[in-house]
């Protein structure tokens, strides 16, 4: 292990949970102990220091392991394994941002799982820095840096061919939230719209957005539109075009929302940016 360097606390830091039997608070356990998670760590990038915290309960502590690189930490945690303990959770500290997983599914059918979670990485990577890409299942996860790359990569790339034939998807959460593109201004604070208006408004803008893409349901409300697409790149290109767009009279604003992720609104300057960068020369 490297000796410890004035700022090896402030590195990025993978925090393990683990179980054992028993545990011992002599020093010289304790420093045999972050000795081997050094070594069970190394594998994943220089370790800079690694330190046994106290006892959550009887049999559970947390270890924490500083990496000379923020990818390291990340692959650490839901790969680390060490003899004579139980890796039980794991997460991440001193990051600049928290890091963002994107799952991607619909794959062909691997032959080579890390080769396949590899290329996947790669793709994922000509919009973001990716910091790690490895299987779950039928599907691989993807964590970027950052949450601009994420939601970049998640527009370029879901409904894309993979492989010929597969059209992959990507989400950004757990939900099961469509893509949607949020259209405030519409309605202004104090109207009250009626049935007949909202299914007036509800048409205009169901011939308004197909242009970018196949539209689900259309929802409107005091606080504006809501119009679900099938795919993430339709929901980014409505926001992009309809951003600042006059529409009956009121000025436009525009934002998205990806698969699986109704909580984190995607900017149209965004939108705009990765749209344009796929469109053909």
């Amino acid at each position: 292990r490297d000796a410890a360097a004035p700022s090896a606390r402030d590195a990025p830091c993978c925090v393990v949970r683990l179980r054992a039997a028993e545990w011992s608070d002599a020093a010289a356990a304790i420093s045999s102990f972050e000795e081997r998670v050094a070594a069970a760590a190394s594998p994943f990038g220089r370790v800079l220091d690694v330190r046994l915290g106290g006892a959550l309960d009887a049999r559970t502590r947390e270890v924490r392991v500083y990496f000379a690189d923020a990818a390291a930490a990340v692959c650490c945690g839901p790969r680390f394994e060490c003899n004579g303990v139980q890796r039980v959770a794991h997460a991440l500290e001193n990051f600049p941002e928290p890091p963002v997983v994107a799952r991607v599914g619909d794959l062909p059918k691997p032959k080579d799982a890390a080769l396949l979670a590899g290329d996947v990485g790669g793709e994922c990577s000509e919009y973001g820095r990716v910091l790690d890409a490895r299987m779950e299942g039928t599907d691989v996860l993807v964590t970027f840096a950052t949450l601009q790359g994420a939601q970049a990569a998640a527009i370029a790339l879901d409904g894309a061919a993979f492989e010929g034939s597969h059209r992959c998807a990507i989400a950004l959460g757990a939900d099961d939230a469509a893509p949607a593109c949020w259209l405030g201004g519409l309605v202004e604070e104090d109207e009250d719209l009626d049935d007949l208006s909202k299914i007036e408004l509800v048409g205009e803008l169901e011939e308004a957005c197909a242009a970018f893409g196949v539209v689900g349901t259309i929802r409107v409300d005091e606080h504006g539109a809501r119009v679900c697409y099938d795919e993430n790149r339709g929901a980014a290109a409505c926001a992009a075009a309809m951003e600042g767009r006059v529409f009956d009279g009121r000025e436009v604003k525009a934002s998205a929302t990806l698969r699986g992720d109704a909580a984190r609104r995607c900017p149209a300057e965004l939108c705009a940016a990765v749209c344009d960068a796929l469109r053909p020369a």
